[in-house]
């Protein structure tokens, strides 16, 4: 990663690639920030600390192309939940995510694995894994198509297995040097097999989606991630994804994230409640 340090004194820090003439685009595992070269101090790492003057706009380049090469990033977090609904109880986090961006696409592969005992009792077993692939489109990449494949078990909701894949568009409603903000919207099928309680079901839903990000006192980040699932099949039932948190950086490399997070569903099964509420406490590695 490279840590970019901005005249108000802002440390920003992320995989740094050329956005314009005059512009840099700056990735990180939540997101990414366009800023322009007038505003920046200095960047690190680099042959050495780069100020501001003659050969600042050439070592951007060269810090460029080699993100280019490599346009991989990713974290690594493992914490502890506070767990409240299907499960009240104390538990392990562990997530991790693979990023690959370039000028014209974006993917994404995530891993959330959570895990619980009570007085030598397994009653938290829940693994979630979503891929996703963004194409920008338009001259100025404010606009984008996307598919996401979104997997779930979740043994104490009796759910064997959650499928939904979504097909759809997205827009860049806002981007700034302090955060972003997109809004998705894509037909979803899903389907839900489930151990005992239910006959496997598939059902069509419609994704709405916002997803955004801004910067907070110095260097903090807040960010949120609101996803309506609707249902098309059945009218009046649906799910709803929300999550939103904190991101500090403890160095260049190590972060503590403080995360909320709530799964609605509206037709659950018997002996499970609506909402499945979750505050997260993690500590992250970037690469």
């Amino acid at each position: 990663p490279v840590t970019v340090v901005l005249d108000s004194g802002d440390t920003l820090t992320g995989r740094v690639t050329p956005a314009g003439d005059d512009s840099i685009r700056i990735t990180s595992g939540t997101g990414e920030i366009v800023t322009e070269v007038a505003g920046i101090l200095n960047l690190a790492p680099a042959p050495e600390i780069l100020a501001l003057g003659d050969g600042l706009e050439a070592e951007i380049e060269v810090l460029g192309a080699e993100a280019e090469e490599n346009p991989w990033s990713g974290t690594i977090a493992l914490g502890f939940s506070l767990f409240a609904g299907n499960n009240d109880n104390l538990g392990l986090n562990f997530n991790a995510q693979a990023v690959r961006e370039t000028e014209d696409d974006r993917f994404q592969a995530d891993l959330l694995i959570r895990y619980a005992e009570n007085d030598g009792e397994r009653n938290t077993n829940e693994k979630i894994f979503v891929l996703r692939q963004d194409v920008k489109m338009g001259e100025e990449k404010d606009w984008y198509l996307f598919g996401q494949l979104y997997l779930e078990n979740d043994e104490f909701e009796d759910l064997d297995l959650r499928a939904a894949l979504s097909l759809g568009v997205g827009w860049v409603l806002s981007k700034t040097e302090d955060g972003f903000l997109n809004f998705d919207l894509a037909p979803t099928l899903k389907y839900e097999d489930y151990k005992t309680s239910r006959e496997a079901d598939w059902v069509a839903e419609l994704l709405i989606g916002f997803k955004g990000e801004t910067r907070i006192f110095d260097n903090a980040r807040l960010f949120g991630t609101l996803q309506l699932y609707p249902s098309l099949s059945d009218t009046g039932e649906g799910r709803v994804l929300f999550f939103i948190g904190v991101e500090q950086p403890l160095s260049e490399s190590v972060n503590l994230r403080i995360t909320f997070e709530d799964k609605f569903n509206s037709n659950p099964v018997p002996g499970t409640y609506r909402n499945d509420i979750k505050l997260i406490i993690a500590l992250g590695v970037n690469f």
